[in-house]
């Protein structure tokens, strides 16, 4: 069954160009077994839109969310990428140092007639067009 990485990550306005420039060493996940396609971008802050939060203080950092969607044909492949090529990648692109805060969920993807749904291992249940509602209003 396909699985679902969802990785969200926190990102101050100052780091925004360096996070964006240290995905791309992840190019390297085609040549991974099992791998399937990744997908993400910068998920819209209600907070951030005209005439919502003008008052805020001048002074602080806006924090900004990344998502990105990574696809694997099961979770033999993405528990080996883990234990091996994953570290390798985070390392070489200095990623570290570009976030706040990063949470990673693992779900399996769930057939249905009518949304994109996926199940996430531990019993928790989301549905995939809110998230890709979000990254198509950055299109």
């Amino acid at each position: 069954m396909t699985i679902l990485k969802l990785i969200s990550c926190t990102v101050d306005d100052d780091n925004v160009a360096a996070f964006t420039a240290s995905q791309c060493a992840w190019q390297q996940l085609e040549n991974c077994s099992g791998f399937l396609a990744q997908a993400g971008g910068w998920r819209a802050d209600l907070n951030k839109l005209p005439l919502q939060n003008y008052a805020a203080p001048l002074h602080d950092k806006n924090i900004n969310t990344a998502v990105v969607f990574g696809f694997w044909q099961s979770v033999e492949d993405v528990t080996a990428f883990m234990q091996t090529t994953h570290d390798q990648i985070f390392t070489t692109n200095h990623q570290g140092k570009t976030y706040q805060t990063c949470q990673v969920k693992y779900f399996e993807m769930l057939p249905t007639s009518s949304n994109l749904v996926v199940a996430h291992l531990n019993s928790e249940i989301i549905s995939i067009s809110h998230y890709v509602a979000d990254l198509a209003q950055m299109a």
